[in-house]
């Protein structure tokens, strides 16, 4: 009975961080629909490279970046909620790739 206890503590963790990735998600979208909207209100460009550009098309592009995010993390709860998965922010980090060049080969490697 006492395993079964831990799955479903365990599970209920998973369950809150993944509501949480959801509503960081949300909060990215929510926040280029609101400087879009705002930028549309106010007639606020931006300049870039000497050109002047709409601050709508930043909300946009913030608002797919959380879009992007979401279906991020739709994807994420399906492999994160099974039993052996664990949450671990080393996963997130980029791995060094060993380069060895060895005569008339080049070997790609962890």
């Amino acid at each position: 009975m006492s395993n079964q206890n831990i799955g479903k503590g365990n599970n209920r963790k998973k369950k809150i961080i993944v509501y949480f990735l959801y509503l960081g998600a949300l909060s990215i979208i929510f926040s280029g629909i609101f400087f879009g909207a705002y930028s549309v209100i106010n007639d606020i460009s931006l300049p870039v490279f000497k050109t002047s550009v709409p601050g709508i098309v930043f909300g946009m592009l913030v608002a797919y970046m959380g879009i992007r995010y979401y279906f991020m993390v739709s994807d994420f709860k399906i492999e994160f909620l099974k039993n052996d998965a664990k949450f671990s922010w080393s996963n997130f980090k980029k791995e060094k790739k060993k380069v060895r060049v060895t005569k008339n080969k080049l070997i790609i490697g962890r």
